[in-house]
C-alpha cells in the first residue's frame, strides 16, 4: 500500500494517521467537526487484509440533519501527506463490489 506509510516496527508494520471529519450547512458554515488520530500496528495477517481491502476504521459522527456535504480528511504523521474529500449529503447506500468480486474484506476494527 504506497499512500500510507507503513514503518518496521519488529514483526509488524506501524501507521499512524490523524482523521478529520467535518459538516457544512448550505452557507458553507461548519455545524460539527471530529478529528482523532489512530496508531495501528499491523500483524502479518492484519497487513495482509490492509492489501486487500484497505484500512478500515470505524467512527461514530453525529452530523446535524441541516448538513449539506462532509468533508473527510487524512494526515498520515509518517509521510507528512495529507488528503481530502467531500462528500455531497445524503449519502447512497454504496455497492456491495466485493461480493461482486468474490471476496470478502475483513470487518472494521472496533475502537
Amino acid at each position: 500500500m504506497q499512500q500510507v506509510a507503513l514503518t518496521p516496527n519488529g514483526n509488524m508494520r506501524r501507521a499512524i494517521l490523524d482523521f478529520m471529519v467535518t459538516a457544512f450547512d448550505d452557507d458553507g458554515s461548519i455545524l460539527t467537526h471530529v478529528g482523532f488520530k489512530t496508531t495501528n500496528d499491523l500483524k502479518p495477517a492484519g497487513y495482509r487484509d490492509l492489501l486487500i481491502g484497505g484500512l478500515r476504521l470505524h467512527q461514530d459522527v453525529d452530523v446535524p440533519a441541516n448538513a449539506v456535504s462532509l468533508r473527510l480528511g487524512v494526515f498520515d504523521e509518517q509521510s507528512r501527506h495529507l488528503g481530502t474529500l467531500e462528500l455531497p449529503l445524503p449519502l447512497k447506500a454504496p455497492p456491495d463490489e466485493t461480493a461482486a468480486q468474490g471476496r470478502k474484506l475483513p470487518p472494521i476494527e472496533p475502537d
